[in-house]
């Protein structure tokens, strides 16, 4: 008997070829992944375990989690490029960045960002939240005294006092976060910050999102993709499944994040020349939380 023709094949049965080629690709990616890792928190073990900038370096596994690569280098000049972003966006649109600020830097990570903050705005009262406990542990443990750590949880409220800060930042955190989650917790954000107080959120605009032929037509249409891309054995960051890849259009951003904040900027690349950033206030006409 002949096989039919492979175009004759139902198409779930096609399906099912392309998803076993998919997880055996997936899976030489995590062996490669896997490999790469063993190498590197070996150095890392017998290393200073210190960087460059003369400050203690997180193990390979934790800096993949927030950089996406074990690279030391890059991970220091990242964080560098980021804080100075920051800095620039309080000083053109804020007070001068020497004023003192409560800072809630929402997502911090093992302080890619915020180890910069050492040797400048010692009059800044920073504190650090982040879902993810081994980094917040590490944190508390090597820089008692940079910050005050907090373990933050999926889904608001956090157990922090409104009007709390005069500084939020959330620098790759929007990039992740399902639709409804990004509400949540846009609301929240406005509740913990000050009157007046300046909140700078990056986002994958559409530098990213454009190299991408499937995302592009729901990008367009409705301005926000939500793409599940770390399941399974891709995940190699290990982070929760609810922790994806969110993208967004700036049309999106300024009718939606609109009724919350009152937007001060909009700018392409503002982040590491990579990810847009929003630069808001808090719109003092939305409903009182």
């Amino acid at each position: 008997m002949n096989c039919p023709p492979f175009t004759s094949i139902p198409i779930r049965n096609r399906l099912k070829h392309y998803r076993f080629l998919f997880f055996f690709y997936g899976l030489i990616q995590r062996l490669i992944f896997e490999i790469r890792l063993t190498l590197n928190q070996g150095l890392w073990f017998f290393s200073t375990r210190t960087g460059t900038d003369g400050l203690p370096m997180p193990p390979p596994r934790m800096r993949y989690r927030v950089h996406g690569d074990f690279d030391s280098d890059s991970f220091l000049t990242t964080g560098q490029a980021v804080f100075q972003d920051l800095q620039n966006l309080v000083s053109i649109y804020d007070q001068p960045p020497c004023r003192q600020l409560r800072v809630l830097d929402f997502g911090c990570g093992c302080a890619r960002t915020l180890r910069h903050r050492i040797a400048k705005h010692n009059n800044w009262s920073i504190t650090g939240v982040d879902t993810d406990i081994e980094t917040i542990e590490w944190n508390r443990r090597v820089f008692p005294n940079l910050a005050s750590w907090i373990y933050g949880v999926k889904a608001p409220p956090l157990t922090i006092p409104a009007q709390s800060f005069d500084l939020i930042v959330a620098v790759s955190v929007f990039t992740h976060l399902d639709e409804n989650l990004q509400d949540q917790w846009l609301r929240e954000l406005r509740r913990l910050l000050s009157p007046g107080g300046l909140i700078i959120i990056s986002i994958h605009g559409e530098f990213i999102w454009s190299k991408n032929a499937d995302w592009c037509p729901q990008l367009k249409k409705y301005g926000f993709l939500y793409a599940k891309t770390n399941l399974g054995i891709r995940n190699f960051s290990a982070m929760p499944a609810y922790y994806q890849t969110a993208l967004h259009s700036k049309s999106y951003v300024l009718k939606h994040w609109s009724s919350q904040f009152r937007i001060l900027s909009y700018r392409e690349r503002g982040m590491n020349n990579y990810q847009d950033v929003v630069v808001m206030k808090k719109n003092q006409h939305y409903p009182a939380f």
